[in-house]
């Protein structure tokens, strides 16, 4: 087995196992919860998408129920439930130690000073930021392409690739936001 192999095998050990986070370096753990995050909304999502929209034949991307409605709820909601499910995780975390050794890379991460310390104003901040920065985004490109509906189908791998990108992104955010409050 090569180098790379021997690193997809420790990769994955520290999926499995989920050792303690003060063993791994921030990057990593970052990384790890991101792809935890990623498959636990892509699942979900999915599921979600097959029951609400059963029978919706093509689902528009205008209207109620829609697909640009449903980008803002996905949009909102999905950073909402992540800050609410990961705050008490970080909060043992810390409780553990086990953030000690990942005080200094958080300490130089400077943009994470500006975000909120209390678990309200992160619960409604991070939302909102994704609801103007993404969603815009996601319309913008079925506007730009010109698809005025998208079949059932075609919707559930839509919502189901929103929500994994917004995963990658909104994980590390809320787990850094939620560790700060040991800085």
């Amino acid at each position: 087995m090569g180098p790379r192999g021997i690193e997809s095998v420790r990769f994955l050990s520290i999926i499995t196992q989920q050792k303690d986070i003060a063993t791994m370096a921030l990057g990593k753990f970052l990384t790890v919860q991101a792809f935890i995050s990623a498959a636990i909304n892509l699942s979900l999502n999915a599921a979600l998408a097959v029951v609400l929209f059963r029978g919706i034949e093509p689902v528009p991307v205008w209207g109620n129920p829609g697909v640009a409605l449903d980008t803002l709820g996905v949009a909102f909601f999905l950073p909402l439930l992540t800050v609410l499910i990961v705050a008490p995780f970080a909060a043992a975390e810390r409780s553990k130690g086990s953030v000690d050794i990942l005080k200094e890379d958080l300490s130089r991460i400077r943009w994470l000073r500006l975000m909120p310390k209390g678990l309200f104003s992160q619960s409604l901040l991070i939302p909102a930021l994704t609801v103007v920065f993404i969603t815009p985004v996601a319309i913008g490109t079925l506007h730009y392409l010109k698809i005025d509906s998208l079949s059932n189908f075609s919707f559930v791998i839509y919502k189901s690739a929103l929500a994994t990108a917004l995963s990658f992104p909104v994980s590390p955010v809320v787990w850094m936001s939620a560790m700060k409050k040991h800085l």
